[in-house]
């Protein structure tokens, strides 16, 4: 196994992470990049995950900071206007559709969450970095935006409580951390879930929030 992980928090962001793990002789590798914002916001987090088992796998999401079912223009504003294109692409006959067999991570993919398996090409790979350059794009436009509509200051606390609950249990209850335990031992992936996570960062910012 190899890898390595580099982790950022700052002005904005609460925790940025960039990550691989896996063993390319056994085309085996597990890539991330998260981005879980602070509460001057309520634009969605960002999760890319980009993969080989040994097939192609692609995971790209706007993570909710909201209960969706209570919340129709939130809804609207975030998800609507990516919902055409996350249709097309779950329709390219390139890709089949994956289903985390995590129930409680599948709570968290929103309406327009991608997670697809492919053959391991240069046109399956195109065609990904492709989407993302879009998704990723309109995200950033979010972000823009935002800054001329902060979250009101009393509402960032609970806004924090619900980030930080969401952050530490998608993390916690990956069905694929069965896989990491058994190549680490306990000991060593209890150590890389925590940082993962981003614990100490949550223990020392919990209750505090950018006025």
């Amino acid at each position: 196994m190899e890898g390595s992980f580099s982790a950022w928090s700052g002005s904005g962001v609460d925790w940025l992470v960039h990550s691989w793990l896996g063993n390319r002789k056994a085309s085996l590798l597990d890539m991330n990049a998260t981005v879980y914002l602070s509460q001057q916001n309520q634009v969605p987090h960002l999760v890319v995950i980009f993969g080989t088992v040994p097939k192609l796998f692609f995971y790209a999401d706007y993570t909710p900071r909201v209960d969706l079912r209570m919340n129709l223009d939130y809804v609207q504003k975030y998800y609507e206007p990516a919902n055409a294109e996350a249709i097309r692409f779950r329709g390219l006959p390139e890709f089949t559709w994956n289903w985390s067999h995590g129930t409680y991570l599948r709570g968290l993919m929103s309406p327009v969450c991608t997670s697809v398996m492919g053959e391991l090409t240069e046109q399956n790979i195109a065609t990904c970095e492709s989407y993302l350059e879009t998704f990723v794009g309109r995200w950033f436009g979010w972000l823009d935006e935002a800054q001329q509509q902060p979250l009101a200051t009393e509402d960032r606390l609970a806004q924090q409580h619900y980030d930080y609950y969401v952050r530490e249990m998608g993390y916690r209850t990956d069905p694929m951390n069965v896989l990491a335990e058994r190549a680490l031992g306990p000991e060593e992936f209890k150590r890389r879930l925590e940082m993962r996570i981003g614990l100490e960062q949550i223990a020392e910012t919990r209750g505090i929030v950018c006025k």
